[in-house]
């Protein structure tokens, strides 16, 4: 009769270690769309077209950008904020669809813009703006032309979120 009751306790054992990991499991994807929801976010608006942009202000953020992201709404975008006006170049590493890229100086105002950028292979090509840049704005390819965003177009934050 032991032998039996044994097996019992072994297979409970066995579920108990089951059940915990697939809570373990549970638990840990929750957080990571916490986590995910919790990025720093704010709104923009360009050219009367609002996108809801995640704030990208360390180095390690930019290194990434949107590197490893499969796709981007027409409606979101990446804003990278830099502490001074220079000649941010950008590139493609790592990226899986096509973007636009808006260069901004201090004031928010348009001074670049790089259309229909499509995803490229090593050695990546480096786009640089023509004048310094203080904001680079990253939205879905053809969504610039689409909002009518011009170089000379000002980009508003919604600093209520974003004190930029």
């Amino acid at each position: 009769m032991e032998p039996v009751e044994s097996t019992s306790r072994t297979q409970r054992a066995i579920l108990w270690i089951v059940v915990i990991g697939v809570l373990a499991l549970v638990g840990l994807m929750v957080t990571k769309i916490v986590l995910w929801e919790m990025r720093p976010r704010t709104t923009v608006s360009i050219s009367g077209s609002v996108f809801r942009v995640d704030i990208v202000d360390t180095e390690e953020a930019r290194q990434k950008g949107l590197g490893g992201r499969t796709s981007l709404g027409k409606d979101e975008g990446m804003l990278f904020v830099f502490n001074t006006e220079r000649f941010w170049s950008f590139w493609m590493k790592g990226m899986k669809f096509p973007i636009d890229i808006i260069w901004l100086d201090k004031d928010n105002q348009v001074v670049h813009i790089e259309h229909d950028v499509q995803p490229d292979s090593e050695p990546y090509t480096e786009y640089t703006p023509p004048e310094p840049a203080q904001y680079v704005l990253e939205i879905a390819a053809g969504q610039a032309k689409r909002a009518n965003i011009r170089v000379g177009s000002v980009m508003k934050v919604d600093v209520a979120e974003e004190g930029l």
